[in-house]
């Protein structure tokens, strides 16, 4: 038997020791490369379910342009006076809805990353997020904006604005810096609003410490294009009990 304090348990010690570490060592070196794998797989599989919601988009927005142009050779071959209140009172609805485009006055509010990335800073102070562009287009709609985009994305009651890892949603489409949000509306009385906003004066600040890119601009005319999203509603539903 080897005694606790005997030269020969003195020298087992440390092997024991040493051996120990080398095994905690090589466990948490595969349980990060797991980790790592799995994350790559997921990222992976994200990737794919972008790319083929983007790529169905793309197929809706093209058949619902062609039906919006079959809709319009109708209703321009008749040329009874209901028919024209009629369209008149569409015309209206599908203003206010987002599904045609619109033109006029407004103001422009352009958002851009930091031009250079200072180490000391954190990397998500330094690019627009989600939540930025959210409150500013709140505040726009506070300011009385009758249309908003953003790089040419027409934001409608089901729009949503999200990140996207450097990137940021809108409509389900992939948006990066820098961003325009067009305004419609009257030009004055609106930049008047939105420059007073918390946001507006959070971007006054956060353009000098961090270098964030923050303009308002007001051109003659203002473009702001029709929604061409899905407006299919999707909702949960009960199952039947097994």
């Amino acid at each position: 038997m080897i005694k606790r304090n005997s030269p020969t348990a003195r020298a087992i010690a440390p092997a024991l020791v040493v051996g120990l570490l080398a095994f905690l060592l090589t466990v948490d070196l595969n349980t990060q490369n797991s980790a790592s794998k799995i994350n790559a797989t997921r990222r992976s599989e994200l990737a794919a379910i972008v790319a083929e919601r983007q790529k169905s988009t793309a197929a809706l927005e093209s058949r619902l342009a062609q039906l919006r142009a079959q809709v319009a050779a109708i209703a321009a071959s008749a040329g009874s006076a209901t028919l024209r209140n009629l369209q008149g009172t569409m015309a209206g609805i599908e203003a206010a809805s987002g599904s045609t485009a619109v033109s006029g006055p407004g103001i422009v509010v352009r958002l851009a990353d930091a031009a250079s990335t200072d180490q000391s800073v954190n990397q998500q102070d330094s690019r627009i997020q989600d939540v930025d562009l959210q409150e500013v287009v709140n505040a726009l709609w506070d300011a009385g904006a009758e249309a908003v985009a953003i790089n040419g994305q027409r934001l409608v009651s089901t729009s949503a604005i999200r990140n996207a890892g450097s990137a940021v949603l809108v409509n389900f489409r992939v948006l990066t810096s820098p961003y325009l949000v067009d305004a419609i509306g009257d030009p004055s009385a609106m930049r008047a609003s939105f420059e007073a906003s918390t946001i507006a004066r959070h971007f006054k600040t956060w353009e000098q410490v961090y270098g964030l890119g923050f303009s308002i601009e007001q051109p003659s005319t203002v473009q702001v294009p029709a929604y061409t999203g899905s407006v299919r509603f999707r909702y949960a539903q009960i199952q039947n009990a097994r």
